[in-house]
């Protein structure tokens, strides 16, 4: 008689554990699909300035079976983190039997995007550029893969063994429009013309990059771009060791910020 009158309660027992398994797992599938939904809207916040609602909705419901008729909430905390809430109703299996026929379960997710200060321009002044070498140099941007996106040719220096050229003049200043870059710097074109009568044909020609692994053998620079008085670098180009072979001052004039990555908070 007792081992009847136990076994409703120990059944139960046992199909109320069920039903809290089963609860857990069915959350844990809708907090990755509302992390989704945050993920997008919050990147697409960053680049429009609006969350678009109808987007989110598309990723949370393609990352949970059943989260489709589950309106999703926004808003946004003071320090400018997206908040995306939903609440979902779950069906138990033996929890109905005592009156729970949905369990509601609210699930948060806090996202935010990432920016990081990106230069709109620079302002260089060439203050030197010597050498028995012949030499071009130029500012060039890369993508993140490091493949170059841009180049522009910025001095062009020549010497024929007694004369030397320079173009543009030393001294004045160019702006140059950045674009979008993940990295940028200067090339040095270096014409080793031995016999030092300026030749740019037919002689060995070295390339120097300033984000090369060993740039720090050509290359010295002191102060910082964002600086007021700018950075200053000086090259050597191989001929000596006195670092004077192309001389320059770079400002940044313009800054502007770009939206590189979107992270979960919490």
């Amino acid at each position: 008689m007792m081992s009847a009158i136990l076994a409703a309660p120990i059944l139960i027992s046992a199909g109320v554990s069920v039903d809290v398994a089963r609860i857990f797992t069915t959350r844990l599938a809708f907090q990755q699909a509302v992390d989704s939904a945050a993920l997008a809207a919050a990147a697409k916040q960053a680049s429009s300035g609006t969350v678009d609602s109808t987007l989110a909705q598309k990723f949370m419901s393609a990352n949970a079976a059943g989260a489709s008729a589950t309106p999703i909430n926004f808003s946004v905390d003071t320090d400018g983190t997206l908040v995306a809430t939903a609440t979902f109703q779950v069906k138990p299996l033996m929890m109905g039997i005592v009156g729970y026929k949905n369990i509601p379960v609210t699930v948060t997710s806090r996202a935010t995007a990432v920016a990081v200060t990106k230069l709109d321009q620079v302002t260089l002044q060439i203050t030197g550029a010597q050498g028995a070498y012949s030499k071009d140099i130029y500012f060039f941007t890369r993508s993140s893969s490091g493949a170059i996106l841009s180049q522009t040719l910025v001095l062009k220096y020549r010497y024929n063994g007694s004369t030397k050229s320079y173009t543009p003049a030393i001294g004045g200043s160019t702006t140059l429009n950045v674009g979008d870059y993940a990295s940028y710097g200067y090339r040095m074109d270096i014409y080793v013309d031995n016999t030092y009568k300026g030749k740019t044909t037919n002689v060995p020609i070295v390339t120097h990059y300033s984000d090369d692994a060993d740039a720090a053998k050509w290359t010295r620079s002191s102060g910082s771009c964002a600086d007021a008085s700018g950075i200053q670098v000086q090259w050597e180009d191989g001929g000596d060791s006195n670092y004077m072979d192309f001389q320059y001052t770079q400002k940044c004039t313009q800054t502007s910020k770009k939206v590189t990555d979107v992270r979960l908070i919490r």
